[in-house]
């Protein structure tokens, strides 16, 4: 895979675990990202969504919205917001938990703990068309 780069992208981070927003906000800066929001939950999360981020990484087990619930809030907006690439970074590989993700068209879906270089190459797929 060639390297696209992944300076001037932007990224909301959704997860109840601030170590693992920390990490992704340490992790995306290494990558290039210019801007990392952040956000507990889905339900804040959707007070981000007007910032535009070119990429949303979201965990699926939070309160009081989920992952699940964030996604489709996000996919019954209008585009280009209902289009955004979402990666699901989660615990859970449950068979059950990854049929809902594919059903709601989820880009991505990474198991904790993730490297960079994980996160790296997912990411690179999924803006590559952006650049």
């Amino acid at each position: 895979m060639v390297d696209i780069g992944l300076a001037g992208f932007t990224a909301l981070v959704i997860d109840d675990n601030d170590f693992i927003r920390l990490t992704l906000k340490k992790d995306l800066g290494a990558l290039g990202f210019t801007d990392v929001y952040e956000a507990i939950n889905g339900m804040e999360a959707l007070t981000q969504l007007e910032r535009k981020p070119d990429i949303i990484i979201c965990d699926i087990n939070m309160e009081p919205l989920n992952g699940f619930e964030f996604v489709k809030h996000v996919r019954a907006l209008n585009p280009p917001a209902s289009k955004v690439p979402i990666i699901f970074l989660t615990g859970d590989a449950h068979k059950d938990s990854v049929h809902e993700a594919i059903s709601l068209s989820i880009d991505g879906y990474l198991l904790k703990p993730v490297t960079q270089e994980k996160l790296k190459s997912k990411l690179t797929a999924l803006l590559s068309a952006k650049k």
